[in-house]
């Protein structure tokens, strides 16, 4: 958590991190003119463009990337060496990283009457122009950042604590929330089921141990283990068809098979 106040911003990569929007009359700062696409969303079909032909099936819809621009201002006293310093980290952060391709950077931000959010994305375009207010240290820059997952996400992650049985668990966001499972002192198998969307996860012959099942890393396509125990893959472990399971917007009813006890952790979701 970044304890960002309205209008501020928090971009952190593997390599920097960088505050900047409101920050009352602390110079040099990094100023917020305009941002876009923050809370557009767009989608597109994602099997085929019409309905089935029983004409009651329509064709699924995704959302796509999402582009967020960027409109920035460094503002400071141009002979000074911390308004330099800051030019240049803010145009060195916003530098596409083709050696960190399976890794964003986190934008968090907060706006009036709203908790605090995140959003994973990567700079794709900078635009830098100097021109005569440059000179006065007002140094304009342009950035486009892509999220390919389009996902706007609450900074807080909760954790309800453990669970047995069946037991609610409430995603306030408007999208599919993807939790992170823990179960404890798995024998060999686990199943747990969603009465709320139908959702099923049935992890079979696992082994002994402590489970996690990782939804979350799983649905945005990451290089880390998503059904492990203490480090040890078991993704094959995980029954057919293997599809992620979701935590619906509102209130979902869980059910826990063999007495286990499970932690369902998650983060609030919004497109």
């Amino acid at each position: 958590m970044s304890d960002l106040t309205d209008y501020q911003f928090h971009y952190v990569t593997s390599d920097d991190t960088l505050d900047f929007g409101e920050n009352g009359a602390v110079t040099p700062n990094v100023d917020v003119e305009n941002i876009l696409g923050l809370f557009a969303m767009e989608a597109r079909v994602g099997d085929r463009e019409f309905a089935r032909q029983s004409g009651d099936i329509p064709g699924l819809h995704r959302a796509v990337p999402r582009i967020v621009k960027l409109k920035l201002e460094v503002r400071g006293d141009p002979a000074a060496s911390s308004y330099k310093d800051l030019v240049i980290q803010t145009r060195d952060i916003f530098t596409l990283r083709p050696e960190h391709s399976d890794t964003d950077g986190v934008l968090n931000f907060r706006f009036p009457g709203e908790l605090e959010q995140f959003i994973r994305c990567r700079p794709i375009r900078r635009k830098m122009q100097r021109h005569a207010r440059t000179e006065y240290g007002l140094m304009p820059i342009e950035v486009e950042l892509r999220a390919a997952d389009p996902r706007i996400y609450d900074d807080v992650l909760t954790d309800p604590g453990t669970q047995t049985g069946t037991f609610n668990v409430t995603n306030l966001g408007n999208a599919d929330a993807y939790p992170i499972m823990t179960f404890i002192t798995v024998a060999s198998d686990a199943k747990i089921t969603n009465n709320t969307n139908g959702d099923v996860l049935d992890i079979v012959d696992a082994g002994v141990g402590t489970l996690v099942a990782d939804m979350d890393r799983y649905i945005r396509g990451t290089n880390e283990l998503l059904i492990f125990i203490g480090g040890t893959d078991h993704y094959p472990a995980w029954a057919q068809p293997r599809e992620p399971f979701r935590l619906s917007p509102g209130v979902n009813s869980l059910t826990l098979n063999n007495g286990l006890n499970v932690i369902v952790k998650h983060r609030d979701t919004w497109l």
